[in-house]
């Protein structure tokens, strides 16, 4: 009887139809069996060729496959061949601001609208120019005229657009609940007191635009602004560990109320403490002032009411009016080199009016304008 024989052989060109685990298994050389005798034996990878007849007898023919390529070579090979292609992330279109019709609004300048959404307590104000200025009014809750004085305890976020270019005077006075805000790039102007009474405002940044800013009140009474981010790109000011300094550092323009540094040096090469610069500073207990320092100005420590102890740099020859009003000082030493000392300097405090501490006691040089202050103001003075 005539068989027929039909055969087939799998060769590597079935092996790239398999998935990449397989064929890194496929891979990966010898397998070791144990042997009879205990030891290993390594077999070589074999293809098989099949034979079928028409018995009943079925015959297996193994003979010797071709070396596989290592592993690295076959994965070096799909990385190659394989291409991942992605898509472009799109970017967000800015949504448009839409105002509710039942939300209060009004004018804050000339090309300035603002709205007030309640329900989020957001201020936001719309347009481009300059910010109305606004005055103290004591006929009115809070005693300022803002627009929006009467929502000022329910403001949380203030939204300002790209293109107003100043904030007025006392724009956002006493808005307790503010928490936050960003001066865009096109303000170049912020008035005085603008910020001040924002009990919560802990974050402030500072566009590079800004250049004119009132540093002695704009953040009066913010209790818990411990910083001021200030932009690298701003051409007047700048800010060292959160304090801020014109661009040269030679004017040391604004401490943080919050700021938890307990004894503070003044950096070498500042000549002069603006007016306010340290006031209310709550945890400040000592300062050493440097002796590139000279010029303290007007209030420049008022209020600082756990300050007790400073040193005043030999180059000082001003010390402006309340420049120390409201300090736990109990006594000073002020170098012979300064020729004024202002009204209310140093040794006293604020109850309504001023009230001189009697116990202060003054060091200082006969002759010299700290013997001539502690006389006019009859306070004790030792001869250092």
């Amino acid at each position: 009887m005539k068989t027929a024989k039909n055969s087939f052989t799998w060769k590597r060109g079935l092996c790239a139809a398999l998935s990449l685990p397989m064929l890194l298994l496929a891979a990966c050389g010898a397998k070791t069996d144990a042997g009879a005798n205990g030891t290993a034996n390594t077999t070589t990878p074999m293809t098989i060729e099949m034979s079928s007849t028409t018995t009943a007898h079925e015959e297996l023919q193994l003979t010797e496959a071709p070396a596989p390529e290592t592993t690295e070579q076959l994965a070096t090979e799909l990385l190659e061949t394989t291409t991942v292609e992605t898509e472009p992330a799109e970017t967000p279109e800015p949504t448009e601001f839409v105002p509710d019709q039942s939300w209060p609004t009004g004018s804050c300048g000339a090309d300035l609208t603002w709205y007030f959404d309640a329900q989020a307590g957001q201020l936001t104000i719309v347009g481009s120019g300059t910010m109305e200025d606004y005055e103290r009014d004591r006929s009115i809750d809070y005693g300022v005229s803002t627009p929006w004085c009467d929502y000022q305890e329910k403001i949380k976020t203030v939204n300002l657009p790209e293109g107003m270019t100043s904030i007025g005077d006392l724009a956002f006075y006493h808005c307790m609940a503010l928490t936050s805000v960003t001066i865009p790039e096109s303000v170049t102007h912020i008035g005085d007191g603008a910020f001040s009474g924002c009990k919560a405002l802990r974050d402030v940044t500072i566009s590079s635009g800004a250049t004119e800013v009132s540093w002695g009140s704009v953040f009066q009474s913010c209790i818990h602004l411990e910083s001021i981010d200030i932009s690298a790109d701003n051409a007047a000011y700048c800010n060292i560990d959160g304090v801020v300094f014109n661009q040269e550092q030679t004017e040391l323009l604004y401490y943080p109320m919050a700021k938890t540094t307990r004894v503070y040096t003044i950096p070498d090469g500042v000549t002069e403490l603006r007016e306010g610069a340290f006031a209310d500073a709550m945890n400040l207990s000592e300062v050493r002032i440097a002796d590139s320092v000279t010029k303290i100005g007007d209030e420049a420590f008022s209020g600082c009411s756990a300050l007790r102890k400073v040193t005043i740099g030999s180059g000082v020859t001003s010390i402006g009016e309340d420049a120390f009003l409201a300090c736990a000082l109990q006594e000073v030493t002020i170098p012979e080199n300064v020729e004024e000392i202002g009204a209310h300097a140093f040794g006293y405090e604020l109850y309504g009016d001023y009230t001189a501490n009697r116990f202060f006691v003054i060091h200082g040089s006969d002759g010299s304008a700290a013997q001539t202050y502690a006389e006019e103001n009859n306070f004790k003075f030792r001869n250092k």
